[in-house]
């Protein structure tokens, strides 16, 4: 009798303190996580153009000679312009300039992007993200729909 009033009491002792220890997690990020990506930037007719690239593994059968296996490829995305199909913040958060922009993508860099792929993701980058990113560096926030076709569903 006495082993399964100590075991109850193990048990409920556990139970207390995970469910104290859950309410006391801090709130997780809403959103996605950004994709790390590169991106350029070039002014065509009187609007900022974005260029963005992502990477993909690209698996090849192994050859004769000892090659083949994976490698990284860039794929580039669909244009988008910006303040129509792309925003462009920095990392406190605070909306990009669009001179700022271009000067900062004037050759292809490496960018952080939330891609939304929902109405209600986030519109603008989530705080908690930002904070992991380094200064300087250019936050993008676009439309899934906006830089990819979509997936024919089967």
């Amino acid at each position: 009798m006495r082993v399964i009033t100590l075991t109850l009491a193990s048990l409920g002792a556990m139970l207390f303190s995970s469910m104290a220890t859950a309410a006391d997690a801090p709130a997780r990020p809403p959103g996605k996580p950004p994709i790390l990506a590169l991106a350029s930037a070039s002014e065509k007719d009187g609007k900022v153009v974005v260029q963005i690239a992502q990477a993909r593994v690209r698996f090849a059968p192994p050859a004769a000679d000892g090659g083949g296996g994976t490698d990284i490829v860039w794929d580039n995305l669909k244009s988008v312009t910006l303040g129509e199909t792309v925003q462009a913040y920095n990392v406190d958060g605070i909306p990009a300039e669009p001179g700022a922009v271009l000067m900062a993508l004037a050759e292809e860099t490496g960018v952080a992007v939330f891609v939304r792929l929902f109405e209600f993701d986030p519109a603008e980058p989530p705080e908690f993200y930002l904070s992991l990113l380094r200064k300087g560096t250019i936050v993008l926030v676009v439309k899934a729909e906006d830089v990819a076709d979509p997936i024919p569903m089967p």
